[in-house]
C-alpha cells in the first residue's frame, strides 16, 4: 500500500501513563489521526521545534543537524515502517551531496523532532496506518461523540480566555511566563505564549 504522509499536530498530556505525553500525528489531506506515547525530553524537543523556540545550549537534535550541515548530508524523509507490541519504529532517510541515500534506524519521537528541524516530510507505511486507525476506531478513541464535542468546546473556551489574558501582558512578562511554562512542562501554555510573542513581533 502507498505510504501515508503525516502532519505533526500537537503534544498532549497522556491520559494513560503519568509523566508521558501523546504526540498527535494526522494524515495530510485527511481527518484520521493517531497518538504516539513519548517521554518528557522528547515532548520538550518536539514542542520547541513546533514553535521555533531556540534552546540556550545546543540539544542533541541541534548537534545532529550541525553535523549533517558540516558533512553535507540532509534529512529528506522520515519513514515509520513498523508497529510492534505498541512500539513504532522509524528510520531517517539521509542524502549526501552526490545523491547517495542512507537509512538510519531511529526512535520515532527523535525522528519527528528532526523532521521538524530539517523541514522534512514524515510518512508511515500504508498498511500499518490502516491497522492503527481500525484499532482506534473500534475503541473509545472515536472523536465524533457528543462527549468529545463537549470537551472540545470547553477546551476552546479555556484557550480563548488564556489568549485574552496573555494579550494584556507585556513582552517581558510573557518571556518570564514562557520560561516557567517550559520548566513546569506545561507545553500547551508554552505554545500559546510563544504564539502571542510572535504576534507582537509581527505588529512591530
Amino acid at each position: 500500500m502507498v505510504p501515508v504522509e503525516l502532519e505533526i499536530l500537537d503534544i498532549d498530556n497522556s491520559k494513560e501513563l503519568k509523566e508521558t505525553y501523546a504526540l498527535i500525528l494526522k494524515e495530510r489531506n485527511g481527518d484520521r489521526f493517531f497518538p504516539i506515547i513519548i517521554g518528557f525530553s522528547e515532548a520538550r524537543a518536539v514542542v520547541m521545534e513546533l514553535n521555533k523556540m531556540v534552546s540556550r545550549r545546543p540539544t542533541s537534535h541541534d548537534l545532529f543537524k550541525s553535523l549533517c550541515d558540516i558533512s553535507g548530508y540532509s534529512l529528506f524523509r522520515v519513514f515509520i515502517y513498523k508497529f510492534e507490541e505498541g512500539v513504532f519504529f522509524a528510520m531517517l532517510m539521509l542524502k549526501d551531496g552526490e545523491g547517495n541515500v542512507y537509512e538510519i534506524d531511529s526512535r520515532t519521537s527523535d525522528a519527528v523532532a528532526l523532521a521538524l528541524k530539517f523541514n522534512a516530510p514524515v510518512f508511515i507505511d500504508g498498511d500499518i496506518f490502516e491497522k492503527i486507525i481500525i484499532t482506534l476506531g473500534n475503541g473509545s478513541h472515536k472523536n465524533d461523540s457528543a462527549e468529545a464535542k463537549k470537551i472540545q468546546d470547553k477546551k476552546e473556551s479555556e484557550e480563548k480566555n488564556i489568549k485574552q489574558q496573555l494579550s494584556e501582558m507585556s513582552v517581558d512578562e510573557l518571556n518570564i511566563l514562557l520560561a516557567g511554562a517550559v520548566e513546569s512542562e506545561d507545553y500547551e501554555l508554552a505554545s500559546q505564549i510563544h504564539e502571542e510573542i510572535e504576534r507582537r513581533k509581527g505588529l512591530v
